[in-house]
């Protein structure tokens, strides 16, 4: 939707994302419940034209693929 969304991810709380749904207003999103994420950056992996996330574990990488605003 061109909206910035935020992507994070820590020990704490796992994997995530905030979607910007209007002034100031965000509406959370959980990816993966894991307690052992680290970090997660933004980045179009298979090169379709969408986000995907990566992310590092205590388990090694997780990919977080985008499939039409769906993450698998």
């Amino acid at each position: 939707d061109g909206d910035v969304d935020v992507v994070f991810g820590d020990w704490s709380e796992g994997l995530g994302w905030l979607e910007h749904v209007g002034k100031f207003t965000y509406e959370p999103h959980s990816l993966l419940s894991d307690k052992s994420v680290y970090e997660a950056v933004a980045i179009d992996h298979d090169g379709d034209g969408d986000v995907d996330i990566l992310s590092s574990t205590t388990g090694g990488i997780v990919l977080t693929e985008n499939q039409r605003l769906r993450f698998a």
